[in-house]
């Protein structure tokens, strides 16, 4: 299972400040899972499909499976602060404590999020050090045995062998990316983990993870519109997976109490009001500021859009 570590020097940097920013750097930071990237990647700007203006190095990185709403929904956080405080983790933080990829701390990609310091999280170990120097002491101590003096032998001490493990263990590369972990942890209703995870692989044979990520995400999306009343509905991963019901038309995942409600069709080329829509749900998007049209949305924003009215 993948592990990451709060170190106390995260209580003075600049996010500690900003609480919805802190939410969701947090949240994605147990989200993530060890990824590498053998190219430099292109980011996207949230709430578009723009450039988002940064290149990440290629290396190895925190990997979160899942869209903004996914992130900011599981955050408990608005979805209006959510998406802001998003946008100012991709964003270059001049007092950042470290310039390290220009104080960025995450960024959106295709398929995700990237968590930039991820592995520097996961791998920082605070006690390294002193127990290094307390090996290299005991390998400088001489000890007498039969009245002879001899170099004290720590080839097989117990602290030596767990150090050498520890040192192994981070040399090794980080375990591959369980993409299914990750698409369950965005499904909105978090039971049957094992079986959910053996459908969610079934599925992946049969589909690309990215349209994967993008349903499951648009599904959670409609969800959170439903009443609460009707959350009983929502059926277990393993049978929504095994099902396919990924393919289904998103306009059948309405519910307004009475049973299911159906948005009007994908088809319509420009619903009206869309840009209201589309700015509650992301606000102070790229699209509406520079004026491009309704054909310029990516098939899920277009679902939420649709969805929101």
């Amino acid at each position: 299972m993948p592990f990451v570590k709060l170190d106390k020097g995260i209580l003075t940097s600049t996010i500690w400040g900003l609480r919805p920013d802190l939410e969701i750097f947090v949240t994605a930071l147990l989200l993530a899972e060890p990824a590498e990237y053998p190219e430099p990647t292109p980011t996207i700007a949230i709430g578009s499909l723009e450039d988002g203006g940064y290149i990440v190095p290629a290396g190895w990185y925190g990997f979160v499976a899942g869209s903004a709403p996914g992130i900011v929904s599981m955050a408990h956080v608005d979805n209006a602060t959510g998406i802001e405080a998003l946008r100012r983790l991709a964003s270059p933080e001049p007092d950042s404590r470290s310039q390290e990829f220009e104080g960025r701390r995450m960024v959106r990609v295709n398929g995700g999020f990237i968590v930039l310091n991820y592995m520097k999280y996961r791998d920082f170990d605070h006690s390294a050090a002193e127990r290094m120097r307390r090996l290299r002491e005991r390998r400088k101590t001489n000890v007498t045995r039969n009245g002879v003096t001899v170099q004290a032998n720590v080839t097989h001490s117990r602290e030596q062998k767990a150090e050498s493990r520890k040192e192994d263990i981070q040399k090794a590369p980080a375990a591959p990316c369980d993409e299914a972990a990750s698409i369950y942890a965005l499904y909105p209703r978090n039971v049957g983990k094992q079986a959910a995870l053996r459908a969610s692989r079934g599925a992946m044979k049969a589909k690309d993870t990215p349209y994967l990520i993008d349903r499951v995400s648009s599904y959670a999306a409609a969800v959170r519109r439903w009443p609460a009343t009707d959350h009983q509905f929502i059926p277990h991963p393993s049978t929504w997976f095994n099902e396919g019901r990924y393919d289904d038309d998103p306009a059948e995942w309405g519910r307004n109490g009475d049973g299911y409600r159906k948005p009007a069709p994908l088809t319509v080329p420009e619903p009206a009001g869309w840009r209201d829509r589309l700015e509650r749900l992301y606000p102070g998007n790229a699209v509406n500021q520079n004026g491009s049209s309704w054909a310029t949305l990516p098939e899920s924003t277009q679902r939420e859009v649709m969805q929101a009215g």
